[in-house]
């Protein structure tokens, strides 16, 4: 059983469980990208010393990010301009005077932005400027957010002035408020992960020069649409809180930011990679330190490369799958089980406690229960039973989202699908196997040996792999079955343009950006 992670004053969690775990906190609705967006954000906030400080278990993020309300007003709030701009009878003088009448009913205008809608007409003159521009930033937008509500839906990262928090309208008192639906605070602890890596003093300043420093022409015209910068409350709010000062996962994300940020890829293109490379990451800590509380072997991923028939590596990505999937709540329900074994619960039994005495206890290593939740206990519980609702109550949080991180981020990045069968394994796409490629082959690399370094670095299984990948494999006595797996990744990055075979008849990848020969 871990030590147990105080709860913090003011924490916005029902039952602090999940949480003594894996910190402050995973969540499944926010995906691998605005996971990524919340990086920026902080990042940005953070840029005169990028991934500094916050090298303590117990503590929180403080910082101040922007709001870019108008941007999104004119993004995500603007339906008519489509519409507008289809009327071939309005000149563009009309069309703009009705946008900026409709822009100026929108709730939360401030009499500063209605200004500004002046501004924008005299910058890009043409309404069909504008048109064209929010067009492309729509297209271009995150995805997966397109049925949102436009206070939650996001542009891409073209550059500082596109960097905002997530927000809600409070129709009580007319304000905007951060919401925690998507940036749920996942990317708080990607932020407190890299600060913690060893490679955090050269890897901050190179984001920032990167990504934050050299804003492009879109950015430019992005900020045409924002304007001012807007800010959120002036009091830095509290973020996460990551319970570990130190994991070998840590470096190894770090790393590969590096590596990917090496390939001299343009900025914007490399984001795509850095998404699912950090996700396969943090999927890696989910499990790791599950695989931990429970004393588990490492998890691992066995990979399926030939999806269009049935064979003996997709009973083990099945199995590999199955198992990961149940591993995090096997380690919730093993840490709050062991409650009976701290030396207090032990203690309150040999004095026989009171009921409230047993409650005071859980309440305050796990927030729970809750004012209502306490009267709906009976006077005469036990230990053992006030134990047992406590992983109940648990359960049902994990499962509502804790519980399908594992499935979500894995389908999102490409790591697993159903392609050609009905359950869910590790069937990675193309787009998944190229980031693979790209962060871990600096140069040509014979290809079983890339194999090998994935098994060591990810815990991906793809070949026969000696230690702890033999009981997953045990059903599989063919070497013919680890070959063909083989070949079909070897086709398939062929494909790509990241295969080779030479003279000597071994295959070789490269990641094929520039001369990596």
């Amino acid at each position: 059983m871990n030590a147990l992670l105080a709860p913090p004053r003011g924490v916005d969690v029902e039952i602090w469980a999940d949480e003594q775990l894996w910190g402050h906190r995973l969540h499944d609705e926010q995906s691998p990208w605005l996971t990524l967006l919340e990086f920026l954000t902080i990042l940005h906030a953070h840029q005169n010393r990028p991934l500094d400080g916050y090298r303590a278990s117990t503590e929180r993020l403080r910082y101040r990010a922007q709001q870019q309300r108008r941007l999104r007003h004119v993004v995500f709030n603007s339906p008519e301009i489509a519409d507008l701009e289809s009327q071939g009878s309005l000149s563009s003088p009309e069309k703009w005077k009705r946008w900026r009448s409709g822009m100026d009913q929108r709730k939360g205008i401030s009499d500063e932005s209605a200004a500004h809608w002046i501004d924008i007409e005299r910058r890009l003159g043409d309404f069909g400027q504008l048109a064209g521009l929010v067009d492309f930033l729509r297209r271009t937008s995150v995805p997966g957010l397109a049925s949102k509500r436009w206070t939650s839906r996001f542009t891409y990262p073209f550059g500082p002035v596109a960097l905002y928090e997530d927000l809600r309208w409070d129709p009580r008192d007319g304000s905007f408020g951060t919401d925690r639906l998507f940036f749920a605070r996942t990317g708080e602890l990607l932020y407190l992960m890299l600060c913690r890596s060893k490679h955090a003093s050269v890897l901050g300043p190179r984001l920032v020069k990167t990504l934050l420093a050299s804003p492009g022409p879109c950015s430019t015209l992005v900020a045409i649409l924002q304007g001012p910068t807007e800010l959120g409350p002036e009091t830095p709010r509290e973020g996460g809180i990551l319970p570990y000062e130190h994991l070998p996962v840590f470096d190894r994300l770090a790393e590969d930011w590096l590596s990917l940020l090496d390939r001299d890829l343009p900025a914007l293109d490399v984001l795509p990679h850095i998404v699912t490379i950090t996700s396969l990451h943090l999927l890696r800590y989910f499990l790791e330190q599950a695989a931990a509380e429970v004393q588990d072997p490492r998890p691992l991923f066995a990979l399926e490369l030939n999806v269009s028939r049935r064979s003996p590596m997709r009973e083990a990505s099945t199995t590999a799958y199955d198992r990961n999937q149940n591993l995090p709540w096997r380690a919730v329900e093993h840490l709050l089980a062991g409650t009976a074994e701290l030396d207090e619960w032990k203690e309150a039994i040999a004095r026989n406690a009171s009921r409230d005495d047993f409650i005071g206890i859980l309440r305050s290593h796990f927030i729970w229960p809750s004012k209502k939740r306490e009267a709906q206990i009976p006077s005469n519980v036990t230990p053992p039973e006030l134990i047992q609702s406590l992983i109940e109550d648990a359960r049902d949080r994990h499962r509502g989202h804790v519980g399908k991180i594992h499935g979500t981020w894995s389908r999102d990045i490409g790591l697993a699908s159903r392609r050609g069968s009905r359950q869910y394994r590790y069937a990675p796409t193309d787009r998944f196997l190229k980031t693979l490629v790209l962060a871990r082959v600096p140069q040509r690399m014979e290809l079983k040996a890339l194999l090998t370094d994935w098994y060591a670095r990810y815990g991906i299984l793809i070949n026969s792999q000696p230690g702890d990948a033999r009981n997953l494999l045990e059903g599989i006595t063919d070497t013919a079955a680890y070959e063909d797996n083989i070949k079909h990744l070897e086709d398939r990055l062929t494909s790509l343009g990241l295969a080779e075979r030479l003279s000597d008849q071994c295959a070789y990848v490269r990641h094929g950006i520039k001369d990596d020969v």
